[in-house]
């Protein structure tokens, strides 16, 4: 375990807001522990902290599909707007509806 420290620099606060569990693994356990886990989370263990990494990284891949699903979304309504306002602009300057 790493030595606790007594302040929390900005690029700290920039994990905390990104992931929570991710900040406090990298405080309790360091950027060299985390690499040799995240090489190891390819094979089967019984350790509960490999195990938990595990389920972090299952956790971040589902996150990433659902905000790429989402921006995707987004800019579909986005273009059907856009689209309906260029239907009622034809309609009323074209048409005289």
């Amino acid at each position: 375990m790493k030595k606790e420290k007594k302040h929390i620099s900005a690029t700290e606060i920039g994990q905390y807001v990104y992931c929570p569990h991710q900040f406090y693994y990298i405080r309790k356990y360091g950027y060299k522990e985390l690499n040799k886990l995240s090489r190891e989370a390819r094979g089967e263990y019984n350790d509960e902290t490999k195990s938990n990494f595990k389920r972090g990284l299952k956790h971040h891949a589902v996150f990433l599909r659902n905000y790429r699903i989402r921006a995707i979304a987004r800019v579909a309504v986005w273009l059907l707007a856009a689209a309906g306002v260029l239907i009622l602009l034809f309609l009323y300057f074209w048409l005289g509806i």
